[in-house]
């Protein structure tokens, strides 16, 4: 097991709520033991995700939902919405380059195969393709 990027209280939260995961499942699989249930619960252990049916999936979307408010929380990732809005902010703010993102003479610029490139320019342009938009 690697110990990698990730901080120990990411590691510690997400083993807490598998940990809880499981702790509710088997609570509840202990106290529903039927021969009905365990039938049901032998065809979804050898049925893969995708094949579930749609009332059978959203028991896992729950699950996904928590393991995402962690992520969240730890700031390893942000919902799509948010992300979208703060690179239209980048793009928005990196338009207003003081010199119209001609880098020769800009403070920030610095020599790449011969050419001057502004940073600027270049995190305005990246974030405009991630937004889907043209430069401008």
């Amino acid at each position: 097991m690697s110990g990698g990027m990730w901080s120990q209280y990411l590691r510690e939260d997400l083993a807490a709520s598998e940990h809880d995961q499981w702790r509710a499942w088997a609570s509840y699989m202990l106290s529903h033991m039927t021969l009905e249930n365990v039938l049901r619960w032998l065809r979804q252990s050898r049925t893969d995700y995708a094949d579930l049916p749609p009332a059978e999936q959203r028991s896992d979307h729950q699950f996904v939902e928590m393991t995402l408010d962690i992520l969240e929380r730890h700031g390893v990732v942000a919902p799509p919405r948010e992300v979208h809005l703060i690179l239209e902010r980048v793009a928005e703010m990196t338009r207003a380059c003081p010199l119209g993102m001609r880098c020769r003479g800009c403070q920030f610029a610095r020599a790449n195969g011969g050419d001057l490139v502004c940073g600027m320019a270049e995190i305005h342009t990246l974030a405009c393709e991630l937004v889907g938009r043209r430069r401008g």
